[in-house]
């Protein structure tokens, strides 16, 4: 029974496991949370207050008042990261507290305002008793309660800002904000950071009836309070641009019983699958990481990923910056590698198919001939004629004989020093 509950635990595990990322679902479910971020209080980084309610004859009755703002996160995370994607939109929580007109002691305990007073369009005179907070004989109770938020939301991204007004929980910077940053976020080195912040201002509204004695005529009166806030959080940014190199064979160019097809990438995120092809046919698939989502602070959901261990790559994460190898002045934060061996003769198209973070995929194509070695000129190391097929040419020998040499010079040296020798032992 327990080797059963579990194999139903790993085939649940293994199910979870995605092999793409879920960009478009968990941008929708993330798209579809603005009524639930526009009542999101956080009391850990809530702003405090206190509305003072002044009735006619001076009685004050101090009102609490608490609302928060933060800025919650983006539409698209992976691995904490964000990416300029179709659709991203800044996710902003606020939410408030308002103190309440509450009527004396008593039961039911209930809040002074228009809908308990007059609950079928009739003064319930019973309620009313407990509503008279200056004593004058005279009901007072809400109209309103609300806290409006106001202010504006900047976005910076090197040398880009874009500033727009904060008037939603959603702001999709594929509208609100000018190609310029989005653009300029393609070019992250993964490393990157994009700084959203919001400067506004709380504003706590009540609006009051304070029935006047005479007659307890109605005499509305507004009670504001105006609490200024500001808040700013750094995402870092996968970028776009890959930079690829032909590891082996350099030259383009190697000997066909060692073929080799070893590529470095530099990517400006992380890559989560690859296909190496051979003339068109994919002849290897690489899952690099797996997938699944959680929920992150504030209801979010993101993606995180697992790495994968198949052989023939290797990661490493640090910034490169290979401003002589490339066009631009692109920087890297990914560097991968990948081996790859095959077999054949001749000329063949090898390319490699590699998948980002947001789905976007790029193919790299080398044209790499294969060769055969050659001997005498004519005949190919596999037996065949040298001109039927790939090989290097090698030169041809011919048959030759030492010259004969005459020893006259190294005969006299040797007499000099047999001489000088013999001349040093009779001394």
């Amino acid at each position: 029974m327990r080797q059963m509950l579990l194999l139903a635990l790993l085939i649940g595990l293994a199910a979870a496991q995605l092999y793409e990322p879920p960009v478009e679902s968990v941008m929708d479910y993330n798209g579809a949370l603005g009524q639930f971020l526009d009542n999101r209080y956080d009391d850990a980084t809530a702003l405090h207050s206190t509305v003072q309610i002044q009735f006619n004859n001076g009685r004050l009755l101090p009102l609490p008042v608490d609302a928060s703002v933060n800025v919650a996160g983006m539409s698209l995370m992976l691995d904490n990261a964000t990416y300029p994607a179709s659709g991203l939109s800044l996710l902003v929580a606020k939410g408030a507290r308002q103190g309440h007109m509450w009527a004396s002691p008593g039961s039911p305990e209930f809040i002074c305002n228009y809908s308990s007073l007059y609950p079928d369009g009739s003064l319930d005179t019973t309620r009313a008793q407990r509503c008279d907070f200056d004593q004058d004989g005279c009901v007072e109770y809400e109209l309103l309660a609300q806290v409006l938020y106001t202010g504006t939301v900047a976005f910076t991204f090197k040398n880009a800002t874009y500033s727009t007004p904060f008037t939603s929980s959603i702001l999709p910077l594929s509208m609100s904000t000018p190609p310029g940053i989005l653009a300029q976020m393609k070019t992250s080195s993964g490393a990157d950071l994009l700084n959203a912040s919001i400067v506004g201002t709380m504003r706590f509204i009540y609006y009051i009836n304070d029935r006047e004695d005479a007659g307890c005529a109605d005499n509305y009166h507004y009670f504001t309070k105006n609490v200024s806030f500001s808040t700013s959080r750094d995402f870092t940014v996968f970028g776009a641009n890959k930079l690829y190199f032909l590891r082996a064979p350099v030259l383009r160019e190697q000997w066909f019983r060692d073929n080799r097809f070893d590529t470095i990438i530099l990517s400006q995120g992380p890559l989560y699958h690859a296909d190496i092809y051979l003339n068109g046919n994919r002849t290897r698939n690489l899952t690099l990481r797996t997938f699944d989502t959680r929920t992150g602070p504030y209801g979010i959901q993101e993606i995180i990923s697992y790495p994968a261990s198949p052989d023939g790559w290797s990661e490493r994460i640090g910034l490169a910056t290979p401003t002589q190898l490339e066009s631009r002045n692109y920087s890297f934060a990914y560097t991968y590698e990948f081996s790859y061996g095959y077999e054949g003769l001749g000329q063949n198209v090898l390319s490699i198919a590699v998948k980002g973070p947001a789905l976007d995929d790029e193919r790299h194509d080398e044209v790499i001939l294969s060769r055969a070695l050659s001997y005498n000129g004519a005949t190919a190391e596999t037996g065949e004629p040298a001109s039927s097929v790939p090989s290097r040419p090698s030169a041809a020998f011919q048959q030759d004989y030492m010259a004969s040499m005459e020893l006259v010079l190294g005969l006299l040296a040797l007499l000099f020093l047999l001489s000088f020798v013999n001349l040093w032992l009779l001394k």
